[in-house]
């Protein structure tokens, strides 16, 4: 595995994923620009349990399991937006997965506990896989000077598209998954040839690890419509395992 790249390189990506692992863990409203144009029903964000993201019905979500390697899955996060009518925002849904070496921040309790960062582990090791819609995240909207080398073709029929962000985009069936690592290119590459579906719209897609993935099917995108998901139940518990959890086995522009 390669060397981590250099932080200042990855600073500006590290603060986005460090925010969705210290974010709150209730559901909560997106803020800025949304406020304005959208009324604040209508766009959803929040943090959802495994057993949550199991049971999303929107987005086919992607994930690497319960644990990646020694990395503890620490976040998950879903956004659903249908954007503004004027269409000065265009509509979106992602779901993001976060596995990390530990945990920024404090417990509520205000008090270093097994699992959080020192400061010798920070910044943490961290891989992170986000799944959006193929419709709203086509091959061709990435612009030239982010891209990264040619599109390959990845387990079977895929396309997937390296970014100079450091990112891997996976296109395929109807989805787009982004993968980064942030131990650089080759862990990146390699956990993106390890993605399977968690929810059953992504299971349908890939079932497995172990399974090839179709082509991107655009011709499907004619007149895509996105979909309102149905609300989930609350979840019992956070995103991150406790600590007696067996490992089992995942951002940018």
């Amino acid at each position: 595995m390669k060397s981590k790249l250099p932080f200042i390189a990855l600073a500006g990506l590290t603060g986005i994923v460090l925010a969705l692992l210290v974010s709150p863990l209730t559901p909560k409203p997106n803020r800025g620009v949304q406020e304005v144009l959208l009324p604040l029903a209508e766009a959803q964000q929040g943090e959802l349990s495994i057993a949550g993201l199991a049971q999303l019905n929107g987005v086919p979500a992607y994930w690497l399991g319960e644990s990646y390697q020694s990395l503890a899955l620490v976040d998950i996060q879903h956004k659903w937006d249908p954007g503004s009518p004027d269409g000065f925002r265009t509509p979106r849904e992602s779901v993001i997965v976060i596995y990390s070496s530990c945990k920024p921040g404090l417990p509520p309790s205000g008090n270093p506990t097994e699992g959080y960062c020192t400061s010798e582990e920070f910044p943490p090791t961290y891989v992170s896989v986000r799944s959006e819609w193929l419709c709203l995240r086509l091959p061709s909207v990435l612009a030239a000077n982010r891209r990264s080398g040619p599109p390959v073709n990845l387990r079977g029929a895929a396309l997937a598209q390296q970014t100079t962000a450091g990112n891997v985009r996976v296109y395929f069936g109807n989805s787009t998954a982004t993968v980064f690592a942030s131990e650089g290119e080759e862990a990146t590459w390699v956990a993106a040839k390890a993605l399977r579906g968690v929810n059953l719209p992504g299971k349908s897609q890939v079932a497995n690890e172990h399974v090839p993935l179709g082509p991107p099917r655009e011709e499907d995108c004619v007149g895509f419509i996105l979909p309102t998901p149905q609300p989930t139940a609350t979840p019992e518990s956070t995103a991150t395992p406790t600590t007696d959890t067996e490992p089992t086995t995942t951002p940018g522009g």
